[in-house]
């Protein structure tokens, strides 16, 4: 049952690495990055690096709900699954802190990928969001993990009172 559920973990994980590579990466027609990456050469158009100045942007922005819930949650939502999962598929010791470290520097890898290629723009407010999908998707992993050891100890608990019962009749 646990290499089934292995398994499982390893294709939940390549599936949601293909979906933000698709999301982040991906995201442009085809050929259209590099006349971003050009103009990203000579004047260092849509970057990012102050913290939370494009989420208060798009935020206070006129845009409908869709859009802002796409480019705010839709951070936090595309790494809470890597946060949930690099803790069961890769870091058994120190596993939460490990997975949120991980989705943490994978984010800023995609970050990084699209200020080189041109792909995309460079947002800190996005390695932010990531960073806090990973954190809630580890936190998740680690309730997960605390109700299954209270239900074995409940478990072992409610065995040793039946065998008890048992043998004092």
């Amino acid at each position: 049952m646990k290499h089934l559920l292995q398994k499982a973990g390893w294709v939940l994980f390549i599936i949601n690495m293909a979906v933000l590579c698709r999301f982040i990466l991906f995201k442009n027609e085809p050929g259209t990055f590099r006349v971003q990456h050009q103009a990203n050469n000579k004047r260092q158009m849509g970057m990012n690096t102050t913290p939370f100045a494009s989420v208060k942007k798009i935020y206070y922005s006129n845009k409908s709900a869709t859009y802002k819930f796409k480019n705010i949650a839709g951070n936090v939502l595309g790494f809470m699954p890597l946060g949930f999962l690099l803790p069961f598929l890769v870091f058994r010791r120190w596993g939460i802190i490990l997975s949120i470290f991980a989705a943490t520097f994978l984010s800023m890898g995609f970050e990084y990928i699209q200020l080189y290629t041109g792909c995309g723009v460079f947002d800190v407010d996005d390695i932010i969001l990531n960073a806090l999908g990973g954190i809630i998707g580890a936190l998740f992993y680690g309730i997960c993990q605390l109700a299954r050891y209270l239900l074995s100890k409940k478990r072992e608990i409610n065995t040793v009172h039946f065998t008890q019962l048992a043998t004092h009749q």
